[in-house]
């Protein structure tokens, strides 16, 4: 077996590794937000830095969360930075916050 043989197994794996860790988390939140996958929003793929700028999901732009779609935050709060009051998601620095990408 030749050394991109194996670098393709090891990516193969890899990518059913992400699928079931997709599926166990989807399982675990079933509300989660469909539009977002849980993450609260999207990066902007045309910037250039780390991290990129981020354009907010329509739910939490409204007050709920993306994970448990609980309305975790009244829409005219000043700082939503603050962890979902019913499920702890934490705006992306929780380990389970969005929905492992495949």
């Amino acid at each position: 077996m030749n050394s991109d043989d194996e670098a393709f197994e090891a990516f193969e794996e890899y990518c059913d590794e992400q699928v079931k860790a997709n599926e166990a988390w989807k399982l675990r939140w079933p509300n989660h937000c469909k539009n977002c996958e849980g993450a609260g929003g999207f990066p902007i793929p045309q910037t250039y830095w780390d991290p990129p700028d981020y354009d907010i999901c329509v739910c939490t732009d409204k007050g709920k969360c993306p994970r448990c779609m609980e309305w975790a935050w009244p829409e005219d709060i000043e700082n939503m930075d603050v962890p979902c009051k019913f499920c702890g998601w934490n705006w992306g620095h929780g380990k389970d916050d969005a929905a492992p990408q495949i």
